[in-house]
Parts: structure tokens; C-alpha cells; sequence
């Protein structure tokens, strides 16, 4: 028997090839199915092949020999008083991960984990005392932004996405990628890249390396102090690219016009909070 993969952790590139490969072997599978698959999961949130109509018979059941479609499933869920909702979501290993739907009068959004635990240290961070447990697959990324989009009222929409959950995303590189772009795809989540937004505790060469993908989605920078010695004491990460590394890197981003890095600052009474800091 054939090992199943989880169709969620493909790329839509990576389907029409391999639906392009089985167009000449098992099935007459052209790649363009795989635009039409990716509109059933994503679009229309099918739970099964069986429910893709406008696909054949044979290219279903090739689907259903080779792949498998993930559902995240709900531990627990914290309501404030705002509206928003924190969600524990368990993963196939028995891990669990924490999402949350942040309502606003204009849009929503959702703001997701990318790793179980994270390995950054950060002094202020409850995750950080975890340490990094695992990274997230990119299915894992995506089904929390469906899972969130799936218990919304009828009429309302995400809009936005934050990678401001657990783990550091550019520390998870290629699944975050993977999930950016099935959140832009216009046959995927169609979100636009104005509406994303990732944040990071600085990691300069990682940072480097994401502008190369040219992805265009919003940065957010964890700053959280405004010397070396007091991000040192509480982000280990700024031993190795210092404040002023950083801010040269940040500064030769490049950017779209009318964008701006966001810059992130936790208040710590008596660490970074004075006059001076300001």
C-alpha cells in the first residue's frame, strides 16, 4: 500500500507537477486539476475528494490512493471579553499548539503558531521556557487560519494574518514559506500580502534570506529594548546580531511604498520602561 500524504503540506507547484507526472502513467491527470483541487480545499473547505464535483471519477480516486486532508482538532477555547477566542488545537502527535481570532470593527484576524514551543529563550516569553519541542508542518500553519475561518458567522471573513503565536517563524523557514504562499495563492486563501504580517526576533541572516523570496507580506521586529546589555538579558539572540546589525539589515530591507516595519515592544517595569528608553 501506497504511503498517503497530506495534501495541505503541498504547494499548488508542487501538485500540477506531480498530477503533470501521473497524466502520462496511472490516470489522465492534467495539471490544471491541481488548480481545481486547491479551489475545494481551500475555497469551498471540503473534508474529502468525494466532494470535489468537476473532477472525474478516476482523478478522485487517484487522489484518494496517494493523499489524506487534515483537520485540526479543538482541545480547548478561552473566550474574552472583546471577542477575541484562544484556541488550543491538538496535533497528530498529541502536541497541542494555541491560535487566536482577534475581532476588530473593520476586519478580523487570526494570529498563528509556527513551531510547538520555541528555542529563541526569550526571557519575558512563556513559550520561550518550553524550549522547541518541533516545527510545524506547513498543513499545521494552514489549518489553523481554516480552523479559525470555519467558526466564524456567516458573512464575516479573516482578513488578517499574524505569525505571532508560538515558535519564530523564520526559524521554521520552509513550512512558513510553504503557508505564505498558499495564503496568497489566488487559487488558495487569496489573502493579500498587505494583510500579512510576521514577526521575528531578529534572526539578520534569516531576515536576508526571506527578502530573496520577494514575498512582499509585512515584518515584525521584537525589539523589546533599546541598549545591547538589556536585550542581551532578556533575548539571547542579540549576542549574536546586536541592535545595531539589526536596524543596518531593517534599513536595507527592501520595501513597498507606503510600508513600514513594525517594530514590537514589551514593557518590563524596571528593565526597558524609562525615560530614556522612550
Amino acid at each position: 500500500m501506497s504511503k498517503l500524504y497530506n495534501i495541505k503540506n503541498w504547494t499548488r507547484q508542487n501538485l500540477r507537477e506531480w498530477m503533470d507526472e501521473k497524466a502520462g502513467s496511472q490516470a489522465k491527470v492534467q495539471a490544471f486539476r491541481a488548480d481545481q483541487v486547491f479551489y475545494w480545499l481551500y475555497q469551498q473547505r471540503v473534508g474529502s475528494f468525494a466532494e470535489m464535483l468537476n473532477l472525474g471519477k478516476e482523478t478522485r480516486k487517484l487522489l484518494e490512493e496517494n493523499f489524506w486532508i487534515s483537520k485540526l482538532k479543538k482541545a480547548d477555547e478561552q473566550y474574552s471579553q472583546d471577542g477575541s477566542i484562544k484556541y488550543r488545537l491538538l496535533l497528530e502527535d498529541g502536541k497541542s499548539i494555541e491560535s487566536v481570532f482577534m475581532p476588530h470593527t473593520s476586519h478580523n484576524t487570526v494570529c498563528v503558531s509556527s513551531q510547538v514551543g520555541c528555542g529563541m529563550g526569550c526571557d519575558f516569553c512563556m513559550t520561550g521556557t518550553m524550549g522547541l519541542i518541533r516545527n510545524l508542518k506547513t498543513s499545521e500553519i494552514i489549518d489553523q487560519v481554516l480552523t479559525v475561518s470555519n467558526d466564524l458567522e456567516e458573512g464575516k471573513n479573516l482578513r488578517n494574518i499574524v505569525f505571532m503565536g508560538m515558535g519564530e517563524p523564520l526559524d521554521n523557514y520552509e513550512a512558513t514559506i510553504d503557508s505564505i504562499k498558499l495564503m496568497i495563492s489566488p487559487e488558495a486563501l487569496r489573502l493579500s500580502t498587505r494583510k500579512i504580517t510576521l514577526s521575528t526576533a531578529g534572526q539578520v541572516d534569516l531576515i536576508n534570506k526571506f527578502k530573496e523570496e520577494e514575498l512582499s507580506i509585512n515584518l515584525a521586529i521584537s525589539l523589546n529594548a533599546t541598549d545591547n546589555e538589556t536585550r542581551e538579558n532578556i533575548m539571547p539572540i542579540n549576542k549574536k546580531y546586536p541592535i545595531e546589525v539589526l536596524i543596518d539589515c531593517l534599513k536595507k530591507y527592501p520595501l513597498k511604498p507606503q510600508r513600514r516595519h513594525t517594530i514590537e515592544y514589551v514593557l518590563l517595569e524596571g528593565i526597558n520602561d524609562s525615560d530614556e528608553d522612550a
